[in-house]
C-alpha cells in the first residue's frame, strides 16, 4: 500500500483501503431522517429527537499528552471499552499510542485505525460530528473542550466492530459497544493479541504444590472416591491428605472411615458433584464460598485431632482475611503479583465486576448499575498501579492496594478506620480515582484482562503501508 500526505495535512491511502462510516444510530432503534451523503440528520432515536453537532474545525488533540482525566462516560453503555482506553493512557508511552490510531484529513473527517479478531487493521473514515440526545445532553463520552475530539472518535469508529471482532463499516451500531470485555477494545485499538481471565472468588482461592488448594479439598469430600475399598484411588488421593494434614498424618483408611460416618449422618452439603458418566469435577465457587459455614456447622462431626487442621488449611490457603489485615488467599497474592508484572512491562490491565457489589443504594446512569458504597456493578475499571502500605494499628502483614478509576470520572470508594483501628468499612467518594484494598477488590470483581505482550507506539501511516 502507497500513502502520501498532501501540503494540506490531507491523508491518502490507496482507495479501497479507507472506508467511509456512516453516523451510527443508536442500540435497538430504528433510524428515521433526512439522508445527506453519509449522514443522517434530525433524527428520530428511541422517540427521542437527537441531533449531530459539527465540530469538523476541532482538533483532536487539544494537549500535547492526555491522561484519564479526559475521560467520563456518557449515556453509552461502552466502560469496558472506555475502561481499556484509560487503561492505555495510564502507560509511560499511552497517549503516544492512542495519537497514532488516528488522523485528521482536513477535511472534516477522521481516519481511525482498529484491528479485527484477526488482528488485521481496518481505516475506517468518519465525520468530526458528535451525537447528542435532546432529553440528557451528551451521549458520547465528554471532554470536548478540554482534551479535544480524539475519545468521541475512537467511540464512534468502534461502533463498527461487532462482539465476535468483525468490522461492518457500513452498518455501525451503537448495539455494538452497549457492552463488552476489554480485551477485546486491547485488541481492537493497538494490534496485539489480549486475554480474559475469570477472577471470582480469588479471596478463597489457592495452590499448595502442583495443584489447587480447591483440587485437595475436592479429592477429600468427593465420596465417590472415598466408598469402599478402592486401594487405586485411595493411593491417588494421598497427595490430598498430606496437603491438608501433613505428609502421613492421616491415612487413607482413617479418613474412608470418616467420609462413612459423615455419609452415613446425611452430611449432603459437604459432598462435590457429578455428571451424568459419574465423572467428578472440581468443587464450584458456590461450594468453595460456602465450605467455611460447612466446616463450623459440621464441626462436631470430626475427630478432634483433625477439624482443626481442616480449618487451618482453609484459612492459610482458601480465604483471605479482613479487609486492612493484610492477610491473603493464595489465589489473591496470585492475582496481585500477575497484575504488577503486566504493569511493569507496560501492559494495559483492566478488570470488570459482577451485578451485585453490595448493597444496591442507587442506580448508575450509563445503564442502570448497581451502585454501592463507591463500587459499581456491571462495570469496567482500569487497573493503574498497585502498591502496599500499612493503615491499620498493630498491624502484622502490610495491607496491599490497588490503584483503579471509574470510566465515569467520578463515584469511586474510600475507607473508614474503626476506634479500634482493627476494622477497614467501605463508603463511597466523589473522586472516580481511587486506591482499593486488594481483599476488598478479590471481592467485587469477576474478570480480569490485559494484553499478552507490550504495545509498541507504531503511527498509523507505518501500519498503513
Amino acid at each position: 500500500m502507497t500513502y502520501d500526505r498532501s501540503r494540506d495535512g490531507t491523508l491518502n491511502i490507496d482507495g479501497e483501503y479507507i472506508e467511509d462510516v456512516r453516523s451510527p444510530g443508536w442500540a435497538e432503534s430504528e433510524i428515521e431522517g433526512v439522508r445527506t451523503g453519509h449522514e443522517t440528520v434530525g433524527t428520530k432515536l428511541k422517540w427521542t429527537i437527537t441531533r449531530w453537532t459539527d465540530h469538523r474545525n476541532d482538533p483532536l488533540f487539544r494537549k500535547p499528552n492526555m491522561d484519564i482525566g479526559d475521560i467520563a462516560q456518557e449515556s453509552v453503555g461502552d466502560c469496558w471499552y472506555l475502561a481499556a482506553l484509560m487503561s492505555i493512557l495510564s502507560l509511560k508511552n499511552g497517549s503516544d499510542l492512542l495519537k497514532n490510531t488516528m488522523f485528521d484529513d482536513g477535511k472534516g473527517k477522521v481516519v481511525v485505525r482498529l484491528y479485527d479478531k484477526t488482528i488485521t487493521p481496518h481505516y475506517l473514515r468518519i465525520s468530526k460530528r458528535v451525537l447528542w440526545h435532546s432529553g440528557f445532553g451528551r451521549v458520547h463520552v465528554t471532554g470536548l473542550g478540554k482534551t479535544g475530539l480524539w475519545a468521541a472518535m475512537l467511540e464512534k469508529a468502534a461502533c463498527c466492530m461487532t462482539e465476535d471482532g468483525v468490522c461492518h463499516p457500513n452498518n455501525p451500531d451503537y448495539k455494538n459497544i452497549e457492552g463488552g470485555y476489554s480485551h477485546a477494545a486491547f485488541r481492537m485499538l493497538l494490534g496485539v493479541p489480549s486475554s480474559r481471565e475469570i477472577s471470582n472468588n480469588l479471596n478463597f482461592k489457592g495452590a499448595v504444590g502442583e495443584y489447587t488448594a480447591e483440587r485437595h479439598l475436592g479429592r477429600l469430600f468427593d465420596r465417590m472416591y472415598w466408598q469402599g475399598p478402592h486401594p487405586e484411588i485411595q493411593v491417588n488421593n494421598v497427595e490430598a491428605l498430606n496437603a491438608v494434614f501433613g505428609i502421613g498424618k492421616v491415612t487413607a483408611d482413617v479418613w474412608q472411615r470418616i467420609v462413612a460416618a459423615l455419609n452415613a449422618q446425611n452430611v449432603d452439603r459437604l459432598w462435590t458433584t457429578y455428571d451424568e458418566r459419574k465423572t467428578p469435577r472440581a468443587p464450584s465457587d458456590e461450594w468453595l464460598t460456602m465450605l467455611p459455614f460447612c466446616l463450623n456447622h459440621w464441626l462436631h462431626k470430626f475427630p478432634n485431632n483433625i477439624k482443626y487442621d481442616l480449618l487451618s488449611f482453609h484459612s492459610k490457603y482458601l480465604s483471605s482475611g479482613a479487609s486492612g489485615t493484610g492477610k491473603y488467599s493464595a489465589g489473591a497474592i496470585h492475582w496481585f503479583l500477575q497484575v504488577k508484572d503486566k504493569l511493569n512491562n507496560g501492559c494495559p490491565v483492566s478488570v470488570a465486576t459482577p451485578e451485585h457489589v453490595g448493597p444496591a443504594q442507587r442506580l448508575g446512569h450509563s445503564g442502570g448499575e448497581k451502585m454501592s458504597h463507591g463500587m459499581v456493578g456491571h462495570h469496567g475499571y482500569p487497573v493503574l498501579e498497585v502498591g502496599e502500605g500499612s493503615v491499620m494499628k498493630n498491624q502484622r502483614y502490610w495491607t496491599k492496594w490497588v490503584k483503579i478509576a471509574n470510566p465515569w470520572n467520578s463515584y469511586g470508594r474510600t475507607y473508614s478506620v474503626s476506634e479500634n483501628g482493627q476494622l477497614l468499612t467501605p463508603k463511597e467518594q466523589k473522586s472516580g480515582v481511587f486506591w482499593i484494598e486488594l481483599k476488598d477488590l478479590c471481592d467485587v470483581i469477576n474478570a480480569t484482562y490485559w494484553t499478552d505482550r507490550a504495545p509498541k507506539v507504531g503511527s498509523l501511516f507505518a501500519a498503513a503501508r
